[in-house]
């Protein structure tokens, strides 16, 4: 079976919908959009030549085989390479798989999901 990627995009909020609409017709399998807000110091953000700090945060799935393609044709086409547009990288859901894994074994979730599946089957 072939691995999954995700590809996350910070843009200027209004922009997510626009990287939503280019990868679902690119062939994302899954899509989410949610809003985020900085909180640099606003002196700094004018430094940097950013002024807005209402982000959106973009997260599409792809496979493996098709993600540095598909990332690189997302950032042209959002111009992340103007400086201020935005951001954009991938992390492999293997990655994404062992941290909710971690956080369940020392949050003591995962105990209690064990004991409670045991105890339904009469363990």
């Amino acid at each position: 079976m072939e691995g999954i990627e995700l590809l996350v995009f910070i843009v200027d909020r209004g922009r997510g919908d626009e990287l939503l609409r280019l990868g679902a017709d690119l062939g994302a399998a899954f899509n989410l959009i949610i809003h985020g807000e900085g909180t640099a110091p606003d002196e700094m953000l004018r430094l940097l030549g950013l002024e807005r700090t209402e982000k959106d945060i973009v997260f599409l799935s792809v496979k493996k085989s098709r993600a540095d393609e598909l990332l690189d044709m997302l950032a042209d086409e959002m111009k992340l390479d103007k400086g201020g547009n935005g951001i954009a990288f991938s992390i492999p859901f293997s990655a994404l798989a062992g941290q909710f894994a971690s956080y369940e074994l020392f949050s003591g979730n995962k105990k209690e999901r064990q004991e409670e599946k045991d105890s339904r089957k009469g363990r």
